[in-house]
């Protein structure tokens, strides 16, 4: 089934890992104009929808014809982008699971205690890019509007090497006990050995830092486990 131009938009966001802001900011318009495009009470204009369509890497028409809900517009690439290509297993870590694989740390050998789920390898991706990623499933409303309470996301493992590079984007982070996914938006691992691990919802979750000492893992939220319901 195709999607409406709002259920596009919010599910390419948040496969992006973009707040509705940083979206808006890409697009030229507010995070309000967002919201609304992403509740259907409002509609891009020409211009904006075509940065949109540009920034997910969709055809105009696909974007437009989900708005006119019009057969007449071609949907054809759209339908290409999220079809997927089989599907690989890979670790899940379920709300419950959470707790003990924060214990266990990054390491791969000790994975084999948790269950599986099977993922879509989608357009751009290769089983091997996804074997090495784990799949964990969302706790609370701190992420949200970016992740929404039991969403399951696809991460990737950091190498330690590259930990003191990574930030404005949301990951999963395991330190002192504690499995967190939060945004590194200020990366003081090089300066003063410890990250700020902010929550997009402002509201809730606050700030919290993790010390480089503390941190046995870190992995960059690549997207949804599934692929938007679009096709």
């Amino acid at each position: 089934m195709i999607g409406t131009t709002a259920s596009l938009i919010k599910s390419f966001r948040i496969q992006a890992a973009l707040t509705q802001e940083q979206l808006g900011n890409k697009v030229g318009v507010t995070k309000a104009s967002i919201s609304a495009y992403e509740k259907g009470k409002a509609q891009p204009s020409d211009h904006v929808l075509s940065l949109l369509a540009k920034e997910f890497d969709l055809s105009i028409d696909s974007l437009r014809g989900g708005i006119l809900g019009d057969t007449r517009y071609n949907t054809a690439p759209l339908l290409r982008k999220v079809v997927p290509f089989g599907t690989v297993e890979l670790t899940f870590i379920s709300v419950p699971a959470r707790a003990t694989f924060a214990e266990v740390g990054a390491s791969k050998a000790d994975f084999d205690q948790f269950g599986t789920i099977a993922v879509p390898i989608m357009p751009g991706e290769s089983p091997e890019q996804l074997e090495k990623c784990v799949v964990f499933e969302v706790n609370g409303d701190s992420m949200e509007p970016t992740l929404n309470h039991g969403q399951r996301i696809v991460a990737e493992p950091v190498n330690e090497a590259d930990w003191e590079y990574q930030s404005d984007r949301v990951f999963v982070v395991s330190y002192a006990g504690y499995l967190v996914i939060k945004r590194i938006k200020t990366n003081l691992l090089r300066q003063k050995s410890y990250l700020e691990l902010w929550s997009d919802n402002e509201k809730k979750g606050g700030v919290k830092t993790a010390q480089r000492s503390e941190i046995r893992g870190i992995w960059k939220v690549l997207r949804l486990d599934r692929a938007p319901d679009i096709y």
